[in-house]
C-alpha cells in the first residue's frame, strides 16, 4: 500500500530486528515492474490479498483510472485546473484542454499503470499551465523561458515510465520560486522524499503523491512580485 493506493506485489526478502526477531521490513518486487523498482517498506504497508482488500483496490483504481469518459472529470478536481487559462500565466500562449488531455487518454487496451501514466502526465501538465507569472522565469533569459517549457511538455508527453516522468516533476519542482509556495509546503514535503533519493525510487504512486502536494502547495492566486530568471 502507498498512500491511498493499494499495488500487487509479492515479498522477495524480510528484515527483523536482530534483538527482537520483531519483523522490521519487506522488500517487494512489483508484479510487471522491472526489478529495479523493488524497494524496503515497512510493515504496516503490506497487506494480505483478501477479499475486502481486493475489493478496495479495485474501487480506488477505478476512481482514479484515465478511461476518455473519467480523466477529465478527474484532473478537473485538481486546484490548477480553476487557473487553466487565467490571466496573468507563466505559459505565454494559453493552454488548449485538449492539448492537456491528450496526454491523459490511453488505447482502450491499457494496463492500470499505463492508465495512471497517462493521468499523471494531465495532472503535471495542468499545473505547469496553471503557474503564475512570475513563479518561474519565464523571460527570455529565464530559466523556463518559453522553448525550455516547450521542450519539457515534450518530454512529458513522451515519457514512457515513472523514471521519466518523475525527472519531469522534479525538473519544474526546481524551476518554481519558493515565494510562490504556501506556509505550509515545508511540512508537505517533508512526507516525500528528497529529490536525490525520488529518482532511485522513482514509481507511479511516488510521482502522484508529489503531484498532489505541488498542486496542494503553489499559491496559484498570487500576483507577481518581482522578477526572477
Amino acid at each position: 500500500a502507498n498512500g491511498k493506493f493499494l499495488w500487487d506485489a509479492v515479498v522477495v526478502d524480510v528484515s527483523k530486528d536482530p534483538e527482537t526477531e520483531r519483523v522490521n521490513g519487506y522488500l517487494v518486487h512489483y508484479k510487471k515492474w522491472s526489478s529495479r523498482f523493488d524497494q524496503w517498506v515497512v510493515p504496516d504497508r503490506v497487506v494480505e490479498p483478501n477479499k475486502v482488500n481486493l475489493e478496495v483496490q479495485e474501487e480506488v483504481l477505478q476512481d482514479f483510472n484515465t478511461a476518455n469518459d473519467v480523466a477529465p472529470i478527474m484532473l478537473e478536481k485538481m486546484f490548477a485546473y480553476k487557473f487553466l487559462n487565467a490571466k496573468k500565466r507563466a505559459r505565454s500562449t494559453p493552454a488548449s484542454k485538449n492539448e492537456i488531455f491528450e496526454s491523459a487518454f490511453t488505447r482502450p487496451s491499457a494496463s492500470r499503470d499505463e492508465e495512471l501514466l497517462g493521468l499523471l502526465k494531465g495532472a503535471i501538465l495542468i499545473i505547469e499551465s496553471a503557474l503564475p507569472r512570475g513563479s518561474v522565469g519565464s523571460s527570455t533569459n529565464g530559466s523556463w523561458n518559453p522553448q525550455a517549457a516547450a521542450l519539457w511538455r515534450n518530454l512529458v508527453k513522451d515519457a514512457q515510465g515513472p523514471e521519466s516522468l518523475m525527472r519531469c516533476i522534479l525538473l519544474l519542482e526546481d524551476a518554481i520560486s519558493p515565494d510562490w509556495l504556501h506556509a505550509q509546503a515545508a511540512q508537505l514535503y517533508s512526507a516525500v522524499p528528497k529529490q536525490w533519493r525520488a529518482m532511485g525510487e522513482a514509481s507511479l504512486p511516488a510521482i502522484a503523491l508529489r503531484v498532489s502536494v505541488l498542486d496542494r502547495c503553489l499559491k496559484y492566486q498570487q500576483k507577481k512580485k518581482k522578477h526572477i530568471n
